[in-house]
């Protein structure tokens, strides 16, 4: 967010230039065109920093969350979505468990292809986890009976 912040001065101040542009030695652009490149970078970097805050402000905002009632699980579908996801225990066809750089990582999968992600440093601590994962094979045994 602040690279993006600030590359969007840099090319503002370019476009405040008067001069033109060489780009490799092979494109030329006069003042206009130049003045058209930086104003346009100048905006895609703007709009960049503004995703990145919105972004940031909903990251603080927001909680993950997963849930497990009687009859299925919740959750959202992977760390960058916002939609909600409830799986009942008996559409559960598929439970995977990853691990990347020291972080588990839970895939769970139902007959209709959603899918619900959740990763280890979303508990409190691995013993929350691994409890979690118990709960969850317990309840989906429990649901295939």
């Amino acid at each position: 967010m602040i690279l993006f912040g600030a590359g969007a001065l840099v090319m503002v101040e370019k476009v405040l230039d008067p001069r033109g542009v060489v780009i490799n030695g092979m494109i030329t652009l006069g003042p206009l065109g130049a003045d058209l490149l930086f104003g346009l970078l100048a905006l895609f970097a703007v709009a960049l920093a503004l995703a990145g805050g919105l972004e940031l402000v909903s990251g603080l905002t927001s909680k993950t969350f997963l849930t497990l009632d009687g009859s299925a699980v919740e959750g959202r579908g992977s760390p960058l979505s916002r939609k909600s996801r409830r799986l009942s225990y008996a559409s559960i066809v598929d439970v995977s468990l990853s691990r990347y750089k020291g972080n588990h990582f839970v895939k769970i999968v139902s007959d209709n292809g959603e899918k619900i992600r959740i990763g280890s440093d979303n508990f409190r601590s691995k013993d929350d986890f691994a409890e979690f994962l118990d709960l969850l094979g317990d309840r989906i045994a429990s649901a295939r009976r």
